[in-house]
């Protein structure tokens, strides 16, 4: 019975592309035999550790100290410090920092709840804010748009269709090229909402 389980979550397993080694998964799906189920407690051993191992990469941690923010998420680190900080607020799920003139320092999507987020940023004295301060500047972005260079709507344009196609690796690659340049987006139903911010 109990290797009759392990098939059934493999197959299951194999299918959903957010959990990893799934051609591992498919592979255990096909198993036949009576040495299954003690194989399957062993894997399920590894695979347990595997997928540990996989959520902790994927969480952002964010330190949050009086002179500097540090955000940290897989390899990369991002330290931001506090005299940069005009505002902190957060989007759905997301944190959002923005500089003194409303340009996007960070985005990213912490563990903590909301009300913890919130209360450690406002604990060391950071400019929190419960929406967006800006939201009434943002324009819905349409081919061609007459507000923003030539350079912006074609990485607009590329955008729209990764996020078209649910491309979300390219999406976010280039919204990070776009924040270089001063733009800032708000994604909502595949619709790009954007405000320019130029140095």
């Amino acid at each position: 019975m109990a290797g009759y389980f392990i098939k059934i979550l493999a197959g299951w397993a194999a299918k959903i592309p957010i959990i990893p080694l799934s051609p591992l998964w498919e592979w255990i799906s096909g198993w036949h035999g009576s040495w299954v189920p003690i194989a399957g407690i062993v894997i399920g051993i590894v695979a347990g550790i595997a997928f540990s191992i996989y959520a902790f990469g994927e969480t952002l941690y964010i330190t949050v100290k009086d002179d500097v923010i540090i955000c940290h998420l897989k390899e990369e680190e991002k330290t931001i410090p506090s005299s940069n900080v005009g505002t902190v607020y957060m989007e759905g799920k997301k944190i959002v920092v923005l500089d003194r003139i409303g340009r996007e320092l960070y985005r990213g999507q912490p563990e903590a709840k909301r009300y913890k987020v919130a209360d450690a940023f406002r604990h060391h004295g950071y400019p929190w804010e419960e929406q967006d301060p800006y939201l009434n500047d943002y324009q819905i972005w349409e081919s061609e748009h007459p507000d923003f260079p030539g350079f912006i709507n074609t990485a607009l344009s590329e955008r729209a269709e990764a996020l078209k196609g649910n491309k979300e690796e390219e999406a976010e690659r280039l919204r990070k090229h776009l924040v270089a340049s001063g733009v800032v987006i708000r994604d909502d139903k595949k619709k790009q909402y954007v405000r320019y911010v130029p140095e």
